[in-house]
């Protein structure tokens, strides 16, 4: 890897020049930056929506054990991602579990704390 080439991808090189061409490829970074960031806030929604109707078919503690699936395979995909696509789609995984996990886990502590603590966990 140069010094110039950025995260491992070659398309994502850091440039100091003020072409045109030069600052095509800086809008592209930027735009690549900016979706691989926002990718992980829409598997965050798409995890919160989801989450209400998987904890009440399954129960609440079986829906965070399958959350954790989505907190290894996430990272694992954007790790060793190759792409940009395979870095996005661990991303959304990562989200989604976050995501879910926001929603299901205080219902969870609701639930298992004794009655006279339940309000203030």
């Amino acid at each position: 890897m140069s010094e110039k080439e950025f995260g491992g991808f070659p398309y994502m090189t850091i440039y100091r020049s003020s072409s045109a061409e030069t600052n095509e490829y800086a809008y592209a970074l930027c735009v690549y930056i900016g979706f691989v960031t926002s990718i992980f806030s829409i598997g965050g929604l798409l995890g919160a929506i989801s989450a209400g109707p998987i904890s009440d078919r399954y129960g609440r503690k079986n829906a965070l054990l399958f959350n954790c699936i989505f907190f290894i395979i996430g990272p694992a995909f954007e790790a060793l991602a190759q792409s940009q696509w395979t870095l996005a789609f661990g991303r959304i995984l990562s989200g989604f579990g976050s995501g879910s996990s926001l929603v299901v886990a205080p219902i969870y502590v609701h639930d298992i704390a004794p009655s006279e603590y339940a309000g203030f966990l």
